[in-house]
């Protein structure tokens, strides 16, 4: 017996009455079930045009049921066309042509998930309700003294608690002592947190905080648990009971506080040091905290005292001769490490640089963060912060009018945002060395013409964007190319029917329009010409039949008078105005949010406490804590297909 489906993908007719198949004019009643239609597109289609992949043909076959059906898909079912998991994002299994995707990977990520965590637990509680009249099981009358009756009998201590086996098992499942250190337990912290109180942690919540009062008021007669002398006694006795520092009672908050700190610090430095190292310093010795600054050779003791900021892992400790800092100092640390990788690894000369130029942006009373009069190449240093709309008072069009008016000097402007030098800093400085026009000397060269072109499917092309494409992997596209230097992908380039989130997407759009969406290469490999190649491998084999292609390029990196795109015989069509994203204090706005998952109507569901349906998107974020940072928009490129009778 088939299982009924919560929905059906399968394209119907008009009347609603049959299935219909994209590729012929098969029909079968619905009536009948959905199998006979998916063996239809397995054997009629699928095995004379795949062969044996027969697989790769099916899902790109569901590709075109959701491109032609988008709009009309329930958004509860909108997972199922993803194929990711929704709790860790790794690759989930397709199911049919009918049921799409599974939601999650396996059934550890399922019970994880927020949302059936809750349903499964209110079900509990239900239940226990029904059968006991309590909502935990340990409310059971005669429930406790049991459990407290068999450790008695089995360890001789009716409170028993095997701590050492409990830290054992933890380190083997999870890499820590304690569950709650685990990045899982603090998600789903975050997601039940979300959905029953709006906010990220159930401690920032107005009923939990007013509830806290409450207890201690009737328990200890203050507000707050260690306003009262004998649960600070308490915790004196315990700390020197379990820990054996020598305190004075009146240091025992701040004494033990610096410790932890102390040992934390320590922890992290060490942490940073094995997995590669810290920007600019070496660690020499970590019981003395010594460390050598890589720019000036002088050694130096971290201070304790100077947090390692978890946001800004990699900006302490710091030399200060190299990265001063203190109100005489005019720049940020993002703004002096920029410059010394222009000095350190570009080996540009200080004098070749022009800090806080004024002198080209004087009609608007701006400044460039960095130029290079020799290159004609600038770059503005964009902390999120301080180029937030609501906190750092830059408004939609900031940075693109610094573009516009650089391009009319003749100057590439490119704007960094500090969340991608933070993540995303050795692509960003590969890319950046790339524009300069300099070449490392352990960066080997590969020529396109001893490269093989192929398509490749999209899980590969996805883990290579994600590495090597500052935007990441895109999953709208279709149609994925990798050029290979023997067994080893050297470039991807991607196409895709139009997204709708670049507004060209829709039912509207030819079938012969298709949009070019990522293009990437290794960062340290230089492959002249691969993305010709890439292109017209696709414009003459893949897709002989495409008559236009077109591709959105970001302003924030992309020079409009020198281009790939120009080179690949593109034209500009159109100017967007600028993008935001959305950014949030909780992270130290250092990540960027695509606004695309937070129209207004997905608010609703993300944010179910807030949320007011009278009020506009951005409105409702602003209650809900986000600010927004605008880009500079994109440029819109189009290749149409020459007629045989223009050639």
């Amino acid at each position: 017996m088939v299982k009924k489906l919560e929905y059906c993908f399968i394209p119907k007719t008009a009347d609603g009455l049959f299935y219909k198949c994209l590729e012929c004019d098969y029909t079968s009643s619905i009536a009948d079930g959905y199998v006979g239609y998916c063996n239809h597109i397995k054997y009629k289609h699928a095995k004379k045009e795949a062969g044996n992949d027969v697989d790769f043909y099916i899902k790109n076959y569901f590709k075109k049921i959701i491109e032609a059906s988008i709009e009309n898909i329930p958004k509860e079912h909108e997972n199922k066309i993803l194929g990711s998991c929704r709790v860790c994002n790794n690759p989930t299994e397709f199911r049919s042509l009918a049921a799409g995707y599974k939601i999650f990977c396996s059934h550890a990520c399922a019970i994880k998930d927020s949302k059936v965590s809750y349903e499964r637990n209110k079900k509990a509680k239900e239940s226990l309700l029904l059968k006991y009249g309590v909502i935990n099981a340990s409310m059971i009358p005669g429930n406790s003294l049991k459990v407290k009756e068999t450790k008695k009998l089995r360890y001789g201590n009716e409170n028993y608690v095997n701590r050492d086996k409990a830290i054992e098992t933890n380190l083997i499942k999870h890499g820590v002592e304690n569950y709650t250190q685990t990045e899982e337990y603090k998600h789903r912290v975050k997601q039940t947190s979300l959905l029953k109180y709006g906010v990220d942690h159930f401690t920032q919540s107005n009923e939990v905080k007013e509830k806290i009062v409450e207890t201690n008021l009737k328990r200890y007669g203050v507000k707050y648990s260690l306003q009262n002398k004998s649960v600070r006694e308490k915790g004196y006795e315990s700390l020197l009971k379990n820990g054996g520092y020598t305190l004075q009672r009146g240091d025992l908050t701040e004494r033990a506080a610096y410790l932890a700190h102390k040992e934390a610090y320590r922890k992290r430095v060490l942490e940073y040091s094995n997995n590669g190292g810290f920007a600019n310093v070496k660690l020499l010795d970590i019981s003395t905290m010594e460390f050598q600054c890589l720019i000036c050779a002088d050694k130096f003791f971290a201070n304790p005292d100077s947090r390692l900021s978890k946001s800004h892992p990699k900006k302490y400790p710091r030399c200060y001769k190299c990265f001063p800092i203190g109100k005489n100092n005019k720049f940020s640390l993002f703004h002096q490490e920029f410059i010394s990788f222009l000095i350190q690894v570009c080996g540009l000369q200080k004098q070749e640089l022009s800090e806080n130029n004024k002198e080209i942006l004087k009609k608007i009373n701006k400044e460039i963060d960095v130029f290079i009069p020799g290159k004609n190449i600038g770059f503005e240093l964009n902390g999120n912060f301080w180029h937030t709309e609501n906190h750092g008072g830059k408004e939609r069009k900031y940075h693109l009018n610094k573009t516009e008016i650089c391009e009319n000097n003749n100057i590439h402007l490119i704007h960094l945002f500090e969340d991608e030098w933070e993540k995303k800093r050795k692509l960003i400085c590969s890319k950046i060395l790339h524009i300069l026009g300099i070449q490392k000397e352990n960066r080997k060269s590969v020529y396109a013409r001893k490269c093989e072109i192929k398509e490749i499917n999209s899980f590969i092309a996805g883990e290579f964007l994600d590495k090597y494409h500052v935007q990441g992997k895109e999953m709208s596209a279709s149609t994925s190319l990798g050029a290979y230097n023997g067994e080893e992908l050297v470039a991807v380039m991607t196409f895709g029917k139009p997204r709708i989130n670049m507004g060209k997407g829709g039912k509207n759009k030819s079938e012969s329009s298709v949009e070019l969406i990522r293009f990437a290469t290794r960062t340290e490999i230089r492959i002249p010409g691969i993305a010709s190649k890439l292109f017209k491998f696709f414009t003459k084999i893949s897709k002989p039949n495409v008559e236009e292609i077109y591709s959105y390029a970001d302003r924030r990196w992309t020079y409009s008078k020198k281009n790939v795109y120009l080179e690949l015989g593109f034209t500009e069509t159109n100017r967007s105005d600028p993008n935001y994203f959305y950014v949030h204090p909780k992270d130290g706005f250092l990540t960027r949010r695509n606004r695309f998952s937070y129209r207004k109507s997905q608010l609703a569901r993300k944010f179910p406490q807030k949320y007011n349906p009278m009020l506009t998107e951005t409105q409702n974020m602003s209650i809900f804590g986000y600010d927004r940072i605008w880009d500079c928009g994109t440029i819109r490129y189009t290749w149409l297909r020459a007629k045989e009778n223009d050639v």
